[in-house]
């Protein structure tokens, strides 16, 4: 459990803290930490996430025009970055062995056939509980001690909150 000492704003700005915990509620009831500006963070993470929704498109839209004006550095990112490295070398390793074979048209054509109709189930999903859920890889595609694989034996439904907290990251022990 997280245990967050009570400290007044002018104490915590006069030690250079940029955020404060006063122990009172905020006007709709939040008992959180507040920043030097006296917004609570979770109506201030509550704004925000109605910001994102209400406009979707717009940030959508910079989204896409920030990557385009920065193309070259997500290609570098993507090209010399140590997990896709290890990824890469990965798959490259395996097609040599003879044991991955991702050109094989039926393998292709049933994988995307399950990875829509997971899709599907997962927006099903979300109707009937109004919890989102995602198309998650069991054992990470990225990870320096085991291989997983983009197929339909390695795909599964969580819910979102659960797929975020897992970071790509297995227990080792549990691969064993």
């Amino acid at each position: 459990m997280l245990h967050v000492h009570i400290i007044s704003r002018k104490q915590a700005k006069a030690l250079g803290m940029k955020r404060y915990f006063t122990g009172e509620p905020c006007p709709k009831g939040h008992v959180c930490e507040r920043s030097m500006w006296r917004e609570c963070l979770q109506c201030k993470y509550e704004k925000d996430r109605k910001w994102k929704r209400d406009n979707a498109d717009r940030n959508k839209a910079y989204q896409q025009a920030y990557q385009e004006r920065n193309r070259q550095y997500f290609v570098d990112y993507n090209r010399f970055s140590p997990r896709a490295d290890a990824a890469r070398k990965r798959r490259v390793k395996l097609t040599k062995a003879g044991t991955l074979n991702i050109d094989d048209p039926l393998f292709m054509a049933r994988n995307k056939a399950r990875m829509k109709h997971l899709r599907q189930l997962a927006k099903q999903y979300e109707e009937w509980t109004g919890i989102k859920f995602e198309v998650d890889h069991i054992v990470p595609i990225i990870d320096p001690n085991v291989c997983g694989l983009h197929w339909y034996g390695n795909w599964q439904l969580i819910p979102m909150k659960l797929n975020r907290l897992k970071r790509g990251v297995i227990t080792h022990e549990l691969a064993a």
